[in-house]
């Protein structure tokens, strides 16, 4: 699932089938439009997944909602547990800086 051109801030999420090429010339034409880029991102063990937004050159973010991995938390209590997405995600982005990470769940 991918956001197509024109989306406008949309969020129309459209399943495409592309190779990898078509898929980074799709990026590359929305970024000449200045369109938000989004993709949904799946783990291939496991069922979790999330949509990555790409505002710009320093600004995306990850929203978790594809089987989102939850804190077990004896109240029932829906949080999500952030520590298992950071642990994943943070590894892709070495050698690069970081400048800041904001996690938050509306309840």
């Amino acid at each position: 699932m991918v956001l197509p051109l024109g989306d406008d801030g949309e969020y129309n999420w459209t399943s495409v089938a592309v190779n990898t090429d078509g898929l980074f010339e799709l990026f590359k034409e929305k970024r000449t439009r200045n369109e938000i880029i989004g993709i949904e991102l799946m783990r291939t063990d496991s069922e979790v997944g999330c949509e990555l937004l790409i505002f710009n050159k320093k600004q995306f973010m990850f929203s978790l909602s594809i089987a989102r991995k939850k804190m077990i938390i004896k109240d029932d209590t829906d949080i999500t547990d952030f520590s298992w997405y950071l642990d994943r995600i943070l590894p892709v982005f070495r050698g690069l800086q970081v400048e800041q990470i904001s996690c938050e769940q509306l309840l």
